[in-house]
Parts: structure tokens; sequence; C-alpha cells
């Protein structure tokens, strides 16, 4: 989780990420800082796989929560 330092509270979630270059408190610059080499195959089917070629590509999910907005669970089961 990356909280952005001109947006506190806000959360910036990256999945899917095999090796992890950086550590809790690490100051991150964006596009600059790198925090991964590679995203990582994922060892299920993915909806994302319906969108790309054969065969599929590792890939992340980046997600960003702003706290102002309620959670509301999507009620589809969600999920990558």
């Amino acid at each position: 989780m990356i909280e952005p330092d001109n947006a506190p509270g806000w959360e910036v979630k990256v999945f899917h990420m095999e090796t992890i270059y950086v550590q809790v408190g690490d100051e991150l610059v964006a596009g600059v800082t790198p925090i991964s080499p590679n995203s990582r195959r994922l060892p299920f089917v993915s909806q994302v796989d319906d969108f790309t070629a054969e065969p599929s590509n590792p890939h992340v999910h980046i997600e960003v929560v702003d706290p102002s907005i309620p959670d509301i669970p999507s009620g589809s089961g969600g999920g990558c």
C-alpha cells in the first residue's frame, strides 16, 4: 500500500508482483522508483484473460482508494 504525500489517507495498491524492491517506510517517486522487476503469472484464470492474447500474459492491478468514498461491495464476488 502506498500513501501519496499530497493525498493523506489515500491508498494506492499494486497487486500481482513477484519480487518487491521497496520496503515499508521507503519513499517512492512516481515514474522513477521501480517497485518490482515484473508481474507474476496468476495461478488461476482471470477475467483479464478474456481480453488478452494467448497465452495470457502476466499483469498487475492497481487500485486507488479515496477514504472519503464509502466502500460499497460490488455484490458480484469481485476478484481478478
